[in-house]
């Protein structure tokens, strides 16, 4: 049987096909990502801007295709921080029942941040001597998400208004960004999360895992990779310094210059500085000196939660 899942992110729109195989385990057939900024200016306005829902419904009219091309028994559609927070989310829902035929859930932070964890939880095999807790730190274009649990399931559930996007246009006004706007940033990220991080029970110190498109894309500059490559990014190592490092060499550069790093892809340039800073003061609040990069993330949650 194949499935398929769609995540209608702030910055992108992604799209899963999988097919389920003997003795349960999923097979990744086709992954796809599009950079759509459909939270453009969301923050400031609360409205999802024309151009920025006609970018997804484009993007989502060619998945639907895709989808279509591999036969798809099943599909799970959701959408995240942008059209929780949009006054006319319903308007855009009706636009994609109507042009694409997608039915659209709209996930709660906590939803979001369990599906998530089940995603990365799914696909980790410890070792038979390994019980330590994961935990999950999912950076998206409007909001974060931070999951303590194990066996599956999230036991602490965190989703924070702190995103890439989202601070991007609440900070960052300078091009290179100024070093008052990467500390304005960062104290603000570190006092959001503060209360979360102290909460978080650490004392078994857990295996922490990164997912979506900060987290990889600052595994594939690290890489220096020049063509994307999964294989090689998921299970890869991010330590605190690496991040630190990346982060004091693209603050310095201009959005020309940054477009040009290999591993950033161009259309993630703008935010990228605000997502690592995202990274890095979560690291320091919860005491973290690395985390494995993980591929499988809410897309694998909507499945798996389909398969439940």
């Amino acid at each position: 049987m194949r499935l398929a899942s769609i995540d209608i992110g702030t910055n992108s729109t992604r799209l899963l096909i999988a097919e389920l195989a003997l003795g349960g385990e999923l097979k990744t057939l086709l992954r796809r990502t599009q950079i759509t900024r459909l939270g453009e200016d969301v923050d400031r306005t609360c409205w999802l801007k024309r151009e920025a829902i006609e970018r997804t419904l484009e993007t989502l009219e060619a998945y639907g295709k895709m989808i279509k091309e591999f036969g798809v028994g099943r599909v799970k559609v959701a959408a995240t921080s942008a059209v929780r927070d949009a006054r006319n989310a319903d308007d855009f829902l009706e636009l994609v029942g109507d042009r694409v035929g997608f039915e659209v859930e709209v996930l709660t932070g906590k939803r979001e941040a369990e599906l998530a964890f089940l995603g990365v939880a799914h696909d980790w095999r410890p070792s038979i001597h390994d019980h330590r807790p994961i935990l999950v730190i999912d950076i998206g274009g409007g909001s974060t998400e931070l999951i303590l649990g194990r066996s599956g399931f999230g036991e602490q559930v965190f989703s924070l208004d702190i995103g890439c996007v989202r601070l991007t246009e609440m900070f960052i006004k300078s091009d290179p960004p100024l070093a008052s706007e990467i500390e304005a940033l960062g104290s603000h990220v570190l006092e959001t999360v503060r209360p979360a991080a102290d909460r978080i029970e650490r004392t078994e110190g857990p295996i922490a895992f990164g997912v979506a498109g900060t987290i990889t894309t600052i595994s594939a500059i690290e890489q220096e990779m020049k063509v994307y490559d999964p294989e090689r990014i998921h299970g890869s190592k991010l330590l605190i310094s690496t991040v630190e490092g990346i982060l004091g060499r693209l603050v310095r550069m201009p959005l020309t210059e940054r477009k040009r790093v290999a591993g950033l892809e161009p259309a993630r340039a703008d935010i990228i500085v605000a997502g690592i800073v995202i990274l890095r003061e979560i690291m320091k609040a919860l005491g973290l000196t690395e985390l494995t990069v993980s591929e499988h993330d809410i897309l694998d949650g909507l499945i798996v939660s389909m398969l439940r």
